[in-house]
């Protein structure tokens, strides 16, 4: 599996380029599987443009921004990148079911005005939001669809129009753990391939709070963590942590809406405001579901040592 081969397939600039051979050998020591890197590169172009948004809706790609959903058209008018997938249904008459014809990926980046330093960190997270998203995308059950990114679960209600398929978002889920999660990938990937620590400067609340995940000692988390996010399978993530994974990711979607109105807020009062809103939101929240989780670690430890 030759990286060039991808290169050529997009005509990538040279800059991109670039990046591409250095990082390529990076995310498949990361991520074990160099078949699901190829794969995910191969499948989604990466486009280079000054408005995210007007980028993916040039490219039919708007379908899936829906209204009540955390990432909508005013946060990708200010985003600097973003990955997104377009399913296409079809409804089978015969067997009266909904199926998926195809799935449309992309990348787009509005890197330009950032800093030469910063353009990285933008790459590499969007990158890893794709090899995340990319088995096992989407699933459909009756007529709910599931998009997956991650840990992230986006649920649609599908209806057959005279032959045209149309879906309404029920809810969604987890964006503010992966989010945090898939900052701390960012990091560890770009130090590898600046072969230097260092620390992105996005999502910097739901990634610190994601953090604490860690430090309670969960035995083989990370690769837990990392399991789930590629095989959208969270069995055994929920079995490690107990029903405090359930709250904690409620909450963490909660930290993400007041990061991204923190980013929003234009003055020093209306940042006061919300950090305190913050501070609010943990002494409230995050307090109890550490109590869950500390319980949880603690009978984790007396079953191995029933076991032994």
């Amino acid at each position: 599996m030759n990286i060039d081969r991808i290169i050529e397939k997009y005509n990538y600039s040279s800059y991109l380029s670039t990046i591409l051979r250095k990082l390529y050998p990076i995310l498949v020591e990361y991520f074990l599987d160099e078949k699901l890197v190829f794969n995910a590169l191969n499948s989604t172009p990466i486009v280079l443009s000054k408005d995210v948004y007007e980028c993916m809706k040039q490219n039919n790609m708007l379908g899936a921004i829906d209204s009540g959903a955390v990432v909508d058209e005013d946060v990708l008018r200010r985003a600097v990148g973003g990955y997104i997938c377009e399913p296409v249904f079809s409804y089978n008459g015969t067997e009266k079911k909904y199926e998926l014809k195809k799935m449309n990926r992309m990348i787009a980046l509005n890197i330009s005005r950032l800093k030469s330093s910063d353009k990285i960190f933008v790459i590499i997270h969007e990158i890893c939001h794709m090899i995340k998203s990319y088995h096992n995308e989407c699933t459909i059950k009756k007529d709910t669809a599931i998009v997956h990114s991650g840990l992230i679960k986006w649920y649609y209600h599908l209806d057959n129009d005279n032959g045209k398929v149309k879906r309404t978002l029920i809810s969604e889920n987890g964006v503010g753990l992966e989010e945090g999660l898939n900052a701390i990938t960012e990091d560890i990937i770009t130090s590898r391939y600046l072969d230097r620590e260092v620390n992105s400067p996005g999502y910097v609340m739901t990634k610190d709070i994601s953090k604490k995940l860690f430090k309670y000692g969960f035995e083989d988390l990370e690769e837990i963590v990392l399991e789930a996010q590629l095989n959208h399978d969270e069995s055994k993530l929920q079995k490690t942590l107990g029903i405090g994974y359930f709250y904690f990711m409620e909450f963490m979607d909660k930290v993400y809406k007041i990061n991204l109105d923190f980013n929003k807020s234009r003055t020093f009062k209306e940042k006061e405001r919300i950090a305190d809103n913050l501070i609010n939101l943990v002494t409230d929240e995050y307090m109890p579901i550490r109590k869950m989780f500390l319980n949880k670690l603690d009978e984790n430890k007396g079953i191995k040592k029933e076991l032994a």
